[in-house]
């Protein structure tokens, strides 16, 4: 079915700028993948760099590298880690000073097809099919865009759509292929993540390169069949039209020609699945500076950590502590302690061991003091990112780990590490008022109290479908 291969012309700007409202900087004549790319080639003996440093470490304080970290870069093919930001640095210095909202736009080759069911599809993949693809080492990509007045948008691209193969990744046919090596040497570009496309909308498959080197193949109506003599390309297998570039700004519409491609979306089970989630693990609390404070002849400490959710008898971790009071942080303060007492500006502990008590009643430990912490709440707004299609619905549960506020007498600290045995619905995006105080712990203390791998709070999505293309 395929006779014609074509050029994807290079997308690379003229010199004439057109408006495109959503910009407010030039384009880059070079996409940064290219960039990296080139500069890797470069040796370190072919350029002269006084105190060559890492990018984007050119603070004073920052060593220049070595000779020897210098050739170890350019050996690994990694000299883009140093210039790189002599690039930018050029880029800046030389450009206009007058920020500029003209840009010239971007019109590669581009196949449109449509959407033609009521449900919207989600894609997974997308075949192409090369003749030639380039020498060097520039990539091919592709990505989607949605029509606007019968052409592929200039300046909106469906989100998360671009994919960039390398020339390795690219399976190339070569001269004289017959039909069959064509069709049995696609070459695949996955997505990242599915990418969920609107019911009753066209849309456009975009292809661009650099490189004037690959060429793929299409089909045109009224000529033969790519290798028959005999059989004649009458009708076109999907409505569409092909875009052809014009110096990569202009593009010719053909509307009896296509791009030899194969779309493949992702087919759900009916009846659906569920998805089960799990709060993640608490960060340390980077608490203010100098939140510890000693108390002279004693071993008690006092941590400032508002907010800290801790009981007495729990754990408490206190890390990269400095030395106060002569108190040795990393051999006395850096550790587990054992809480004693607790308010709601903080908590006190004493720290174990024969080492002398503190000299003095001091504040201080430094302005890089972390602390565990566990996190009590009233009130919960759960945020999921969702697209309910149709024909599909989306129902949210959850099931949560009692917590206590400081002042209340309701439980005791023993009493929190009671769990719901079964999930509760709850909507997504609204808040979810509860009549007692919630709980999400730190990761020692779940591990301790409620169970190895046992989480504090868990939402489970139950995602239904009718239809197995949404």
């Amino acid at each position: 079915m395929w006779n014609h291969w074509g050029n994807i012309i290079t997308t690379r700007p003229s010199q004439y700028w057109w408006p495109l409202s959503h910009l407010n900087n030039k384009p880059q004549a070079f996409s940064s993948k290219e960039l990296q790319n080139a500069l890797n080639q470069i040796r370190s003996a072919d350029v002269n760099l006084v105190d060559p440093k890492l990018a984007g470490k050119y603070g004073t304080g920052s060593a220049a590298l070595s000779v020897a970290a210098l050739n170890g870069l350019d050996a690994t093919g990694q000299m883009s880690q140093v210039l790189s930001d002599y690039v930018d640095v050029d880029q800046n210095q030389f450009a206009s000073n007058i920020v500029s909202t003209m840009t010239a736009p971007q019109n590669p080759l581009a196949q449109t097809f449509y959407v033609d069911n009521q449900f919207g599809v989600v894609l997974t993949n997308i075949n192409l099919y090369f003749r030639t693809k380039d020498t060097g080492n520039l990539p091919v990509s592709i990505h989607l865009r949605p029509m606007v007045n019968g052409r592929p948008s200039s300046n909106e691209i469906v989100p998360d759509s671009h994919v960039f193969l390398n020339p390795s990744e690219v399976t190339a046919v070569g001269a004289n292929p017959t039909l069959t090596v064509i069709q049995q040497a696609p070459t695949v570009f996955s997505f990242d993540e599915p990418i969920y496309l609107k019911p009753w909308t066209h849309y456009a498959v975009v292809v661009t390169s650099q490189s004037t080197e690959y060429e793929v193949f299409s089909a045109k109506t009224q000529e033969p069949v790519f290798g028959s003599t005999t059989k004649i390309v009458t009708t076109q297998p999907a409505p569409g039209s092909l875009f052809l570039p014009q110096n990569g700004m202009f593009w010719l519409e053909t509307k009896d020609q296509d791009l030899m491609y194969k779309i493949n979306r992702a087919k759900f089970d009916l009846g659906g699945g569920s998805l089960i989630l799990k709060n993640a693990r608490l960060p340390d609390k980077l608490l203010s500076s100098n939140p510890i404070q000693t108390y002279s002849g004693t071993r008690k400490i006092y941590v400032n950590h508002k907010c800290h959710g801790l009981e007495p008898g729990d754990t408490a971790f206190i890390d990269s502590a400095e030395d106060i009071a002569g108190i040795d942080a990393n051999s006395w303060l850096n550790a587990a302690h054992t809480v004693d007492s607790v308010d709601v500006g903080g908590y006190t502990f004493t720290y174990d061991g024969s080492q002398a008590v503190a000299t003095s009643s001091s504040i201080g430990g430094g302005d890089k003091v972390l602390s565990r912490r566990n996190a009590v709440f009233n009130v919960l707004n759960p945020y999921v990112e969702s697209i309910i299609p149709n024909n599909t619905s989306l129902d949210v549960s959850a099931k949560f780990t009692e917590g206590k506020n400081i002042s209340s007498t309701r439980i005791n600290a023993a009493g929190r590490w009671s769990q719901d045995d079964e999930y509760s619905r709850i909507t997504l995006k609204q808040n979810v008022d509860f009549q007692t105080p919630k709980g999400i712990y730190n990761y020692s203390a779940q591990e301790t109290n409620l169970g190895a791998g046992v989480a504090s709070t868990y939402i489970k999505v139950d995602m239904k479908t009718a239809n197995d293309y949404v």
